[in-house]
């Protein structure tokens, strides 16, 4: 007869042991969660820059990467950081439906934080339907003009005085965007 307190050793590890079987037969019949499966999408955040318009408005460009593609649809693209949606978004130039561009005003941009979760989705945020939705981890503001793996950003050009064609010309000197 065993002794009383590895009785109780025993039983305490008995629910544990009982669940295995239940976890390997989900595992096995609904397959890995994403993050586990080795096929799941690898999203970044490439980028966020600072971009002068041609009307010298400052606006956010956060550039956002899958090695999913992004479906072309009717389906208005969502941003979500920390909560907050934007839907200002384009493909990147040259056409690949890797990158998705997401622009922000200033007073949008200097109400985000660094630590907030960020994700893309298609249409309402549904868990019903988790192939339309792309994480991305958490927002880091550190990234602002700074590069990924990808060359730096030119910095803004500086305020031309004359026509707006000799402002967008120096823009496009200086390599940075005008829209």
């Amino acid at each position: 007869m065993t002794p009383p307190t590895e009785r109780r050793a025993a039983r305490a590890h008995a629910p544990a042991c009982a669940l295995l079987p239940a976890a390997l037969f989900c595992l096995l019949c609904l397959g890995a969660p994403p993050a586990a499966r080795a096929d799941a999408p690898r999203n970044s955040i490439r980028s966020i820059r600072t971009v002068v318009t041609d009307r010298r408005l400052i606006t956010y460009d956060i550039t956002l990467t899958s090695s999913a593609e992004f479906p072309m649809g009717d389906a208005v693209v969502t941003l979500s950081i920390g909560g907050r949606e934007f839907i200002n978004s384009s493909y990147a130039p040259g056409g690949t439906l890797n990158t998705l561009v997401f622009s922000l005003t200033r007073g949008q941009f200097q109400a985000l934080k660094s630590g907030t979760p960020v994700a893309v989705y298609y249409g309402a945020d549904n868990a019903a339907l988790p192939a339309a939705r792309w994480d991305f981890g958490a927002l880091d503001l550190g990234l602002l003009d700074k590069s990924a793996g990808v060359a730096a950003p030119a910095q803004p050009a500086p305020p031309v005085k004359g026509t707006l064609k000799a402002a967008k010309a120096a823009v496009k000197a200086a390599g940075g965007a005008h829209k």
